[in-house]
């Protein structure tokens, strides 16, 4: 499964645009190297998107306190991102047992799951954040 970003889901802030799209280059070439059968290539991108997710929801949610989101969409955010980080996990795993075939269930469910974030966790902030950093 590869994924895409569309503009729409651009805010505008290159910490975060950027950070997104990174995620997704990183979770098309975890497809790709799966879809190649090739364990070390994708044990290596998901032990490295391991690190650059847990960088980027950082940076999100320091953000968020720093400009008074609620504590309910700073918890939501930080929810989906836990969530990527047990299937990142479990990903792992699979590729220890070599099952591939569990790895990429696991992949497209790892896709499916930063999309949700984006739409149900980081959209709602979008407009918030845009008024006070870009003071639109």
């Amino acid at each position: 499964m590869r994924i895409a970003l569309t503009d729409i889901f651009k805010f505008n802030i290159a910490e975060i645009d950027n950070g997104h799209e990174r995620i997704v280059v990183m979770l098309n070439e975890i497809g790709d190297s799966l879809n190649d059968k090739n364990i070390d290539a994708a044990l290596r991108q998901v032990i490295h998107l391991i690190a650059v997710e847990r960088k980027h929801v950082f940076y999100e949610n320091n953000l968020l306190e720093k400009n008074n989101y609620t504590t309910t969409g700073i918890n939501t955010h930080t929810d989906y991102h836990s969530k990527l980080n047990t299937v990142l996990n479990e990903i792992m795993l699979a590729l220890g047992d070599q099952d591939f075939a569990l790895a990429t269930d696991l992949h497209k469910m790892l896709c499916t799951v930063f999309l949700d974030d984006i739409l149900n966790a980081d959209l709602p902030f979008k407009s918030l954040l845009q008024h006070k950093i870009l003071k639109i």
